[in-house]
């Protein structure tokens, strides 16, 4: 039986985060990586998406890439959304193992390390928030979101956006991913059942906003990922 107090090192991983205007997380975030991904792996990069920021991300994370080996960024020139960001993260992920997670502070990601030993006998470790550190308003909508999509396509996922997954690399890079919206876990997760990927779900914590701004509950941004979500189950059922 697999268990967190027997972790033994992946050979190597690759970690990434998207980043949409939060450079007042850069460093920290990739302080928090260089701490952990030792622990973890005998070999790792850490890899910044930014998805067209305005603030100064891209700039900074050119800085920190010069100043780090184990640090690349992939840059949009514009903002091409959250799942897009996921996507080129995943496309630009070279090692065996592949985690990621969002690159607003909320989670913490020294619990990678719960994740790991899991990750032998699964192609996926999700994790969920155990007490999710959001406004109300935010909470029911993922809830609400998260059963209308396991409903809709046949998933039991516990917290289906938790940005917080360790994956195999070689079956999550093999999905044909399009989505470009908040949809991308969504996509992801059905396309893993589709194709019977094991999935393990594990509590992990959730942490207030410090600085930034959320971007997931503008209308929007709610009203694309649905567009999305039935754009891609007409794909799945074959029309186009």
């Amino acid at each position: 039986m697999t268990s967190q107090n027997t972790i033994q090192k992946l050979t190597s991983l690759s970690a990434f985060f998207p980043v949409y205007n939060e450079k007042e997380h850069l460093p920290e975030m990739v302080r928090k990586f260089e701490e952990i991904l030792p622990e973890v792996a005998d070999r790792y990069e850490i890899i910044i998406v930014n998805d067209g920021s305005r603030d100064g991300s891209a700039e900074l994370a050119a800085e920190i890439a010069r100043t780090n080996p184990h640090v690349r960024v992939v840059n949009h020139e514009r903002n091409q959304g959250y799942g897009a960001a996921i996507a080129s993260g995943i496309r630009a992920c070279r090692l065996e193992y592949i985690f990621f997670t969002d690159g607003d502070g909320q989670f913490d990601v020294r619990e990678l390390k719960k994740l790991v030993p899991y990750i032998k006998d699964h192609d996926i470790v999700a994790g969920y928030r155990a007490n999710r550190q959001d406004p109300l308003i935010r909470k029911v909508m993922a809830f609400c979101w998260t059963r209308f999509v396991n409903l809709l396509m046949g998933t039991r996922i516990r917290d289906m956006d938790c940005a917080f997954k360790l994956f195999r690399a070689a079956p999550l890079q093999a999905m044909d991913l399009q989505t470009t919206g908040n949809m991308i876990s969504a996509e992801i997760l059905t396309l893993a059942a589709r194709r019977k990927l094991s999935v393990q779900e594990l509590p992990v914590t959730h942490l207030p906003r410090t600085a930034g701004e959320a971007k997931g509950v503008n209308g929007e941004v709610i009203v694309r990922a649905f567009r999305e979500l039935m754009k891609f189950r007409k794909r799945l059922n074959g029309r186009n």
